[in-house]
């Protein structure tokens, strides 16, 4: 069952949370996702919320710590030696640039700039929940996105200076 393809986060998966403070480099188990968090049950048995950038997916053969907790409900992937803080932290794709969710809004062109399956797809904004904004690709597909993921074209928001000065379209009355 996956459910993130951009981190490759799925149930059961391993990770190393990398998430500033008491729990960061924790090794925890994904147990379910829900409203854009994730679910890990860390070593101590007590379950914790994740977003995916708080987490990172530990591969068979990474470094982690030793020794593994035997009351997980998943089996423990191949063991190896080492220490979870030697695992390299992956540095995410997107840019550090933030932009506000109110730049862009439904009904908005848009080209996706993030790297991963969707990067340098077009399409248009159809509904924003939950902070993410739904976007109808021009494949056929739809697909949510962060607006800092996104980057608008032509469309609603293309309004040049006379536009702005022009008065506002007057409501047509049927008589």
């Amino acid at each position: 069952d996956r459910l993130d393809g951009d981190h490759g986060l799925s149930m059961g998966a391993e990770v190393l949370i990398v998430k500033a403070g008491p729990l960061d480099n924790a090794v925890g188990v994904v147990e379910s996702m829900h409203n854009g968090y994730f679910q890990v049950r860390i070593e101590d048995g007590s379950m914790v919320n994740l977003r995916a950038k708080e987490c990172q997916l530990l591969m068979a053969g990474d470094p982690r710590p030793s020794p593994r907790p035997l009351h997980l409900p998943y089996a423990p992937p191949a063991s190896s030696s080492g220490n979870a803080a030697e695992v390299p932290r992956h540095v995410r794709p997107g840019g550090g640039r933030d932009r506000r969710s109110t730049d862009i809004t439904v009904g908005h062109q848009v080209v996706v700039e993030r790297d991963g399956l969707h990067a340098g797809a077009s399409g248009k904004v159809t509904a924003a929940r939950n902070g993410y904004l739904i976007v109808h690709l021009s494949s056929g597909k739809s697909a949510y996105f962060r607006a800092k993921d996104l980057s608008r074209v032509g469309g609603r928001a293309d309004l040049g200076e006379a536009d702005i000065n022009a008065p506002p379209p007057q409501r047509r009355v049927n008589r």
